[in-house]
């Protein structure tokens, strides 16, 4: 079976490709014709329908490289064109085909995620030179709180138009998972830099940091200690700011928060150390956010992916009888789409998205050239595979969801935004729990 990765952090984590002969059923596209809910949507790609893609200051190269975030163009070669639509047939959409906002019919102008998207400015992803996030931009859309500027000036604030009447509408958070890539990738990039090097993401953010004295707190070995508690403080804390915001404008439609996924399902690190860690940081998150749905009772409903996606680990079953299968040897979180190659986070960040084969962690994750990408590390053509039937699988990369998957979930989103959710919808009863819905 050929492999592929993703390195978050330093964590390289496997994803294997299979196909599988299984038609998604026919009854889940029947959804596409009810009427489309009325939302606002503040999130990252899994909900990106083409902002970040369409943005003015995209970063992209002339004559190398791969092109703007999301890739027009994923390299040179005779079939460019074909890989290209292979992994983004709807431009913008950072999938094989719609995310759940399309599926639902919800309005490009009330759907103001972007990919990579931060909950906080803390962690967010910037490029040093230029870019989607830059400050160039008058309104960037790269963290919640930007979002939420961007959507009161359009429409909340706009006495021009009568549109402010989104106020009454379901408005969906769906957005904190880059937070946790990005502090992960920050302690790769400071560990690489060593002594004197300086990251977008600060130290005292990723380490522990001595109150007194103010120097890292170091190990057994004379190494900093990595910490995730302040990410996780950043990402409560920007819920908590945006949902005030929000009910303070006026906002009187039904708040939906959705916590972070747990990780301990991922192909190539379930069962291991990484995954036990990784599953208590967004173990902790659920909890943020439950806190935050009592402390605004009534307004509040939170969307528990961080048990949708344990049951990959507790209770496949829920994804098998809806036509989702692992491959031979595999897990259901294998992905569809292979890479040969990695864009870089701390190139992005530094303003080269530079490419690199997927086991380098060397100097080419520290380049700093702004016009060209770092050519040392990669060692073939940049190229992409697609499984035979991404129907049948959740993750169409490491990160994000196929286009069934999103079909799925955003009907059962649409089901928690009701006052009385069909609970014998897909994933609705792990989502939004009967019990937690009314009270019980």
């Amino acid at each position: 079976m050929r492999r592929s990765h993703l390195v978050v952090g330093g964590l390289v984590l496997l994803s294997g490709v299979a196909s599988a002969e299984v038609t998604r059923p026919n009854e889940f596209k029947k959804w596409r014709f009810e009427n489309p809910p009325q939302m606002v949507v503040l999130g990252d790609s899994n909900s990106d329908t083409g902002r970040r893609f369409n943005t003015p200051a995209s970063f992209q190269f002339e004559d190398e490289g791969i092109g703007p975030f999301p890739w027009k163009r994923v390299y040179d070669g005779p079939d460019s064109d074909e890989k290209t639509a292979a992994y983004m047939p709807f431009e913008g959409s950072v999938t094989n085909g719609k995310v759940w906002p399309t599926w639902l019919r919800i309005p490009d102008e009330h759907n103001f995620a972007t990919s990579s998207a931060t909950a906080t400015d803390a962690f967010r992803s910037r490029e040093r030179c230029t870019g989607y996030t830059g400050e160039g931009e008058d309104f960037p859309t790269a963290t919640l709180e930007e979002q939420i500027d961007r959507y009161f000036y359009e429409i909340v604030d706009d006495t021009s138009t009568t549109t402010n009447d989104t106020l009454d509408y379901t408005h969906v958070i769906f957005i904190g998972i880059n937070e946790l890539i990005m502090a992960a990738a920050a302690v790769t990039r400071y560990s690489i830099g060593g002594e004197g090097y300086q990251d977008p993401v600060a130290f005292d953010k990723v380490f522990e940091v001595n109150a007194t004295t103010g120097l890292p707190v170091l190990d057994e070995n004379g190494l900093p200690v990595p910490t995730f508690t302040p990410m996780i403080e950043e990402v409560l804390g920007a819920w908590d700011e945006g949902i005030a915001r929000l009910i303070g404008a006026g906002v009187t439609g039904r708040i939906l928060l959705a916590n972070v996924g747990s990780l301990k399902g991922l192909d190539g690190i379930a069962g291991t150390e990484t995954a036990t860690v990784l599953d208590q940081i967004t173990l902790v998150l659920r909890s943020g956010a439950e806190l935050l749905v009592d402390k605004y009772a009534g307004q509040v409903r939170m969307l528990d992916m961080y048990t949708l996606f344990a049951a990959l680990v507790d209770d496949e079953s829920i994804f098998l009888d809806l036509g989702f299968t692992p491959g031979e040897g595999s897990l259901l979180a294998e992905t569809c789409i292979q890479f040969n190659f990695v864009v870089d986070d701390a190139a992005e960040i530094m303003g080269t998205q530079a490419l690199r084969n997927p086991d380098c962690q060397e100097e080419c994750a520290l380049c700093a050239d702004s016009t060209t990408p770092c050519a040392t590390c990669l060692v073939d053509q940049p190229a992409v595979t697609k499984c035979d039937d991404p129907s049948t699988k959740i993750f169409y990369d490491s990160i994000h969801f196929t286009t069934d998957f999103h079909l799925v979930l955003g009907e059962a989103i649409r089901q928690c935004s009701k006052d009385s959710p069909n609970f014998d919808r897909a994933f609705v009863g792990v989502l939004c729990p009967e019990e937690q819905w009314y009270g019980a």
